[in-house]
């Protein structure tokens, strides 16, 4: 292992950043996989830090007892990478680039860590998703997964090559017959309730975070003993754990992770409680998964479906007056995107605060439409956007009086109406599965909005 620590920028690295594909990505190929009945495997590439080409020049002290006597006291030169420099993970990706490049597959410019393989015919017959060295392949035959694994093998090393059943810690049950697919993380969600304490018996409860609560800076620690108390608790490493999970399985602890991470930098009893209280949320569902049915992804016309709702809570920070907003957006009746974050602006009024979120959730729609097309679909268009505010459907419609105070870049939502590419419709509260992702709702609420977004705790 390199002494990475040693590097200096400018002289023996310049840029590090090496992309992983994105959750909404991954979801979304893997509705789309199942949708269409491909076939899905995964591959992990063997030491893969090991493969990539530097382009700096690098001179390393070499290993003990590694020279020969007549070599004591030269340095090695080094032309691969090597596990610990700071440039390994992006030399790997380069790496990894050419060589699908040169197989005949396409890198999606939505998302650098999606490749495509079309045939003559136009039809997307392959399509891989890539985490570092671990990829996820989607092939429309047998002889199309083969192609992918004798390319990859005769350049790399790898393990796996069987049907998917796990990929970056996510537990997939894949249905290519029946059109279903199960993501869990239900071995990581026993792991963290079991390092923070909750594994024997212990209260539950039936939502995340109490109904409409909202954590306040006022909680914070202010005295020297209150904050030394705090350094004790190991509160972001609780934020952190149930974050990834919320981000790529659990949506419906988005709005309770959301406002933990707010006081990450000075969190204080009160917040700890609230952290407590989704461990026991989780561990009364831990056996629960997204899951997906896409035996009706298309219309009669053989285009793709795609849906997003959204919603926001005016007003609900107690220390700036910001509004929470939200977004669901679904393909194929699959839930593959999702976000809840406070607004950057204070809004003024309800439908300023949910029409920025109705913005928000067009910008994600958008994107998921671009991944699709480049997934060789036609989406149904337009794309239908749910909305449960009347004066924010007719601002997005027309140049209403209102909203004085909304910045130009919120507007997107009336251009593309006028465009013909999305249809802003209205839809009762009760029914507006994206409430969840604005606020902490009750249990029979919640439990309602869980189960549409298909957060369940057996398959679909």
């Amino acid at each position: 292992v390199a002494k990475g620590y040693s590097q200096r920028y400018g002289i023996d690295f310049t840029e590090t950043f090496s992309p992983v594909v994105k959750g909404a990505t991954l979801r979304t190929v893997i509705a789309w996989g199942a949708a269409r009945g491909y076939l899905a495997r995964q591959y992990d590439v063997k030491n893969a830090y090991l493969k990539g080409i530097l382009k700096e020049t690098i001179y390393m002290a070499p290993p003990p007892d590694f020279l020969i006597k007549a070599d004591v006291g030269k340095v090695l030169l080094l032309k691969k990478s090597l596990y610990g420099l700071k440039q390994a993970g992006r030399a790997w990706n380069e790496e990894l680039h050419a060589s699908m490049t040169e197989w005949g597959y396409k890198r999606s410019e939505v998302d650098r860590c999606l490749y495509t393989r079309r045939n003559e015919e136009g039809k997307v017959v392959a399509a891989i998703c890539v985490w570092v060295d671990d990829c996820l392949l989607f092939a429309d035959t047998a002889k199309e997964a083969l192609r992918f694994q004798e390319k990859l093998g005769s350049k790399y090393d790898f393990s796996g090559g069987e049907e998917v059943h796990h990929f970056v810690g996510i537990k997939i049950e894949y249905d290519a017959e029946n059109k279903t697919v199960r993501m869990s993380q239900e071995v990581h969600v026993g792991k963290a309730i079991d390092d923070f304490g909750l594994g024997g018996e212990c209260k539950t409860h039936d939502t995340p975070m109490e109904p409409k609560q909202h954590l306040s800076r006022a909680d914070c620690p202010k005295t020297a003993n209150e904050i030394a108390d705090m350094a004790q608790v190991p509160y972001r490493a609780l934020a952190g754990t149930v974050r990834y999970i919320a981000d790529y399985t659990r949506p419906d602890l988005s709005v309770a992770v959301g406002e933990l991470c707010k006081f990450l930098n000075n969190p204080g009893r009160e917040h700890w409680r609230a952290g407590k209280r989704v461990l026991r949320y989780l561990k009364r569902t831990q056996h629960h998964g997204l899951c997906y049915d896409a035996s009706d992804a298309f219309n009669e016309h053989g285009e793709i479906k795609v849906e997003v709702f959204s919603d926001a809570s005016f007003a609900c920070c107690p220390d700036t007056g910001r509004s929470r907003g939200g977004y669901l957006v679904y393909v194929g009746g699959c839930l593959v995107a999702w976000r809840t974050k406070m607004q950057t602006v204070v809004a003024p009024g309800t439908m300023e605060a949910e029409y920025i979120a109705l913005a928000d959730g067009v910008l994600e729609g958008k994107y998921v439409r671009m991944l699709l097309e480049d997934l060789g679909e036609t989406v149904a268009s337009p794309v239908i956007h749910w909305d449960d505010n009347q004066p924010s459907i007719n601002m997005s419609q027309n140049p209403v009086k209102g909203g004085r105070a909304i910045n130009v870049k919120y507007h997107i939502s009336r251009l593309a109406q006028e465009r013909g590419e999305i249809d802003v419709r209205w839809l009762a509260s009760t029914d507006m599965t994206a409430d969840v992702m604005s606020k902490g709702l009750g249990g029979v609420l919640h439990w309602k909005h869980t189960t549409d977004m298909g957060v369940l705790g057996k398959m679909c």
